[in-house]
């Protein structure tokens, strides 16, 4: 039988604290361990902060991204040379989340493969182990965008340069005198939408006087609110004022009978017949076209519009003549039901003083999209912030929207009136 030698302290019994003759064993304490390991945090940047400038779809933001990082880690393993003893020591890990790479023998590298907690194992010759615990982790960069415009091109964009006329404490009624009794409308010409063809609001009328607001679609058809029978009744007379190039001088004005009312229709509006057409000096207003929201990417609120979180319902910006001719800011948000609401905006706040809530006597008011220079029938205001565009869109309701029931009943009225849609083809679709 062969003897074999005897290791100078039993496995698990901690390292010898006397002589051989008389050796007794202890537990190691950590102080006692013969090598220290150091770990200092090592971060490999994937990208750097940046910023600049990003398109989505209509609108324009400048952002600022800050870096991405992944963790990296580097071990020092220094020896104590605690009773003379020198080892080598090595590290394993059972861990996918990292990879470990020896460079010396005092120095490793803990590199990040995914995130997770790893626990590493240090060992040296003499079985003295120790165990780290690191968290391997990465992070995306952060981006803060804000919204610089809308893009060159959309519609959004050449919608707002209407804001700049209102830079210069503009002057807003559309008549600087308005007296029905004598039939008297005189424009005033610093007006900041004078040079804008208004002629399709009626001025006044002998149901409401200049309240119950409407909008000529034909030659022949107003639309006005239904709510509280708030339009001209049958019999009624409306004043409109001819647009002419004189300044400071007299309107000619139209006076048109209403003769038939119909009954209500979607959105809280009514359509009034006229006992003939008005003459082609008072134009009626255009419309938008039934795929107008391809030219609106970001307006609808609930729609996967691809835009910056938190400002889908940016605002653009309408004019309203409210019930005493005077022509207002509106800036509008239009929803996934094709309602609209007063959207304050951060980027538009300079401009929110020329843009107050409806009061009562409003409802009706048209509110117009101006489009190349001209006043594009939007909605009638059917509440303080609120209304209901004419078109509904094709993806939600092809083609039965609120106009169409205006032309179902203009055809029922014996009447071929169309109702026309702005061109919008010279602006960027989505």
């Amino acid at each position: 039988m062969t003897l074999l030698p005897a290791k100078n302290y039993p496995i698990n019994c901690g390292s010898p604290t006397t002589n051989f003759n008389s050796r007794r064993f202890n537990k190691t304490k950590i102080s006692e361990i013969p090598y220290n390991i150091d770990i200092t945090s090592d971060l490999v940047e994937l990208a750097g902060n940046s910023s600049g400038s990003q398109t989505f779809k209509d609108r324009v933001y400048s952002y600022k991204a800050s870096a991405s990082f992944k963790s990296k880690y580097l071990l020092n393993i220094t020896e104590k040379n605690i009773n003379n003893t020198a080892s080598t020591i090595s590290l394993t890990t059972d861990s996918s989340s990292i990879s470990l790479v020896k460079t010396s023998d005092t120095l490793w590298v803990c590199n990040y493969v995914s995130d997770g907690m790893a626990k590493i194992v240090a060992t040296n010759s003499l079985g003295v182990k120790r165990i780290l615990n690191v968290q391997s982790f990465s992070t995306n960069s952060s981006y803060a965008y804000s919204f610089t415009n809308y893009a060159t091109g959309s519609l959004a964009q050449h919608l707002v340069q209407i804001l700049s006329r209102l830079n210069n404490n503009p002057s807003l009624p559309i008549f600087s005198t308005q007296n029905p009794a004598t039939q008297e409308y005189i424009r005033n010409s610093n007006c900041w939408v004078n040079d804008i063809d208004f002629t399709s609001k009626g001025v006044w009328n002998t149901s409401g006087g200049f309240g119950m607001g409407g909008c000529l679609l034909t030659r022949k058809h107003m639309i006005f609110t239904s709510h509280s029978n708030y339009f001209p009744s049958v019999g009624s007379q409306i004043h409109f004022a001819e647009k002419s190039a004189a300044t400071n001088q007299k309107e000619p004005i139209y006076i048109g009978t209403v003769v038939n009312v119909s009954n209500s229709i979607s959105g809280d509006k009514r359509l009034i017949r006229l006992s003939s057409d008005v003459p082609s000096v008072i134009s009626p207003a255009k419309i938008l076209p039934s795929n107008f929201s391809s030219y609106f990417p970001n307006q609808r609120i609930g729609d996967n519009c691809n835009c910056v979180s938190g400002d889908g319902d940016l605002s653009i910006p309408a004019v309203w003549i409210d019930q005493n001719n005077v022509a207002r800011l509106r800036l509008i948000s239009i929803n996934r039901d094709d309602s609209f609401y007063q959207k304050s905006s951060t980027a538009y706040a300079s401009y929110s003083q020329y843009a107050p809530s409806a009061v009562a006597g409003d409802s009706g008011s048209p509110i117009y999209l101006i489009i190349n220079g001209s006043a594009v029938f939007l909605s009638n205001h059917t509440g303080p912030e609120f209304g209901y565009c004419l078109i509904r869109h094709q993806d939600e309701y092809p083609y039965y929207s609120i106009i169409q029931q205006i032309k179902n009943q203009i055809t029922a009225w014996g009447d071929s009136h169309t109702i026309s849609t702005v061109d919008l083809s010279s602006f960027n679709s989505y």
